[in-house]
């Protein structure tokens, strides 16, 4: 009885120190690669001020600095894409009147039905304005991504969730993280809350974090949402 149990502890023993070694080495690895910025003309600012009206249909105020990112909440309608706001502003529409040339659309969609038009729409504007794109689905994200490569995407809450599972194992810097910025907040309940250590890895990574919320960060951030057009 004695035997059986010392072995089955050496086992044990054996299996945890196993792991151990290879988390180590797996996390060892994943520090040997080297991350270069995506090759666009935000991430050449040092730091990203993103304004989102809180109104925006129809014209939207123009902020004083062009660098700064616009950005608003679009959705299908009837086969066409416009502003999420009672007057129903076409995006073709609100891109056409500006002529500021940074923007942020934050996408309404839980899959890739219709995203050809806006991908249509926004890519009509590539000479002119720069783009960067937030979803709450994978899946949209991943079909932008793959028609608009010269845009900027946000994570999705997906992406997210997997990044807060890997750096639970200690094995973040390993993974693949394919967004090229993250809207952060600070609710615990959310995978946009981030830990000083998931923050220190997306740096490495030449990734991009921008603040969402009215309370001060608790982690280095590379820029904020605010509902001023003034900085």
């Amino acid at each position: 009885m004695l035997n059986a149990f010392l072995r089955l502890l050496a086992i044990t023993a054996g299996s945890l120190i196993l792991i151990f070694f290879a988390v180590v080495f797996v996390r060892w690895m994943g520090f040997q690669q080297e991350f270069a910025a995506p090759p666009h003309a935000w991430f050449e600012q040092k730091y990203w001020n993103v304004y989102a009206p809180e109104k925006p249909c129809g014209k939207v105020k123009q902020p004083s600095d062009p660098q700064t990112m616009i950005m608003v909440t679009v959705k299908s309608s009837e086969g066409d894409w416009i502003i999420d706001c009672p007057e129903n502003t076409p995006i073709d529409d609100l891109l056409k009147s500006s002529a500021h040339p940074n923007w942020i659309l934050r996408v309404k969609a839980h899959d890739s039905a219709n995203l050809d038009k806006l991908v249509e729409i926004v890519g009509n504007y590539d000479t002119r304005k720069k783009f960067g794109f937030v979803s709450d689905s994978q899946r949209a994200s991943r079909f932008l991504r793959k028609k608009g490569p010269q845009w900027l995407y946000a994570a999705d809450p997906a992406s997210l969730l997997r990044l807060q599972i890997f750096t639970s194992l200690w094995i973040e810097t390993a993974m693949d993280f394919w967004p090229d910025f993250v809207l952060a907040t600070n609710d615990s309940s959310l995978p946009t809350h981030l830990s000083e250590r998931i923050a220190k890895e997306l740096a490495r990574r030449q990734k991009r974090i921008v603040w969402q919320g009215d309370e001060n960060p608790l982690i280095p951030v590379q820029g904020r949402v605010t509902t001023s057009a003034e900085h």
